[in-house]
């Protein structure tokens, strides 16, 4: 999965049910580099996307991409 995507970003707006889809993401991504992160909302994700983006391009382990292809994926998890 590392190959294809730098990681999610996660939208669970209810409270309650954000410690389970994060521990279901970190299940499913574990082992592969992949990141995830579970906020509360759309604008939560716009402000945090371009810091992990600055962060991934960072690591000494992961090779850039080019400006048009670093977009995160947005996904809204189903509760479990």
């Amino acid at each position: 999965m590392g190959a294809y995507c730098r990681g999610f970003i996660v939208i669970e707006p209810r409270i309650e049910a954000r410690a389970t889809t994060r521990e279901a993401w970190r299940l499913t991504t574990q082992g592969s580099g992949v990141r995830t992160v579970v906020v509360s909302s759309m604008r939560v994700a716009g402000e945090l996307a371009p810091v992990l983006l600055k962060h991934a391009a960072s690591d000494p382990g992961i090779d850039p991409l080019p400006l048009t292809t670093r977009r995160p994926a947005v996904h809204r998890a189903a509760p479990l």
